[in-house]
């Protein structure tokens, strides 16, 4: 119970940073960041000069501040998820650790898009910051996402299985 009960705490602090948070000011930009899409190192100079001086400022505040707290958020929700159904679900615990990966591309990508902000206000080229930071996005879309079917498939597997005995 102590893990459900840190589980759907997490849950709920994960909530308020996706729409208390991040929605609000998000929705103000004129487009997607780089956090929620996939797009090309091509492409990088023309989002930043779309979001303007002032979106800028916004988005580089924004990785600076709530999203360097958010990857653990969401890391830690559905590691306690996965951890505490593993036993359950008769899976390797280890799976724990997936969401974590998913963490440290995100701090990667968001490091990039710093760099991004920092280079394009001083006119300097952008440079490897837009081949990292999109491979970045792939990685931590690809764990996240992995992070979730595996919760998924432990729910499932946990509910089709009988209780295991804490007797030996």
């Amino acid at each position: 119970m102590p893990k459900l009960a840190a589980f759907l705490c997490l849950l709920a602090v994960f909530l308020t940073f996706k729409y208390g948070l991040f929605r609000p000011i998000t929705s103000q930009f004129p487009e997607d960041t780089f956090d929620t899409r996939i797009w090309k190192p091509s492409e990088a100079q023309g989002i930043l000069e779309r979001f303007g001086p002032e979106h800028r400022r916004a988005y580089f505040h924004l990785q600076t501040t709530v999203d360097l707290v958010f990857p653990l958020v969401y890391s830690f929700m559905f590691a306690v998820a996965i951890w505490g159904l593993a036993p359950r679900a008769r899976a390797p615990e280890w799976l724990a650790s997936v969401p974590f990966v998913g963490a440290v591309f995100d701090y990667l990508e968001n490091a990039s898009v710093v760099t991004m902000i920092v280079h394009f206000e001083a006119n300097k080229p952008l440079g490897m910051a837009t081949y990292i930071g999109s491979v970045a996005t792939i990685l931590k879309d690809l764990f996240f996402a992995a992070s979730f079917v595996i919760l998924i498939v432990l729910v499932w597997s946990a509910a089709a299985k009988p209780p295991l005995s804490n007797t030996r």
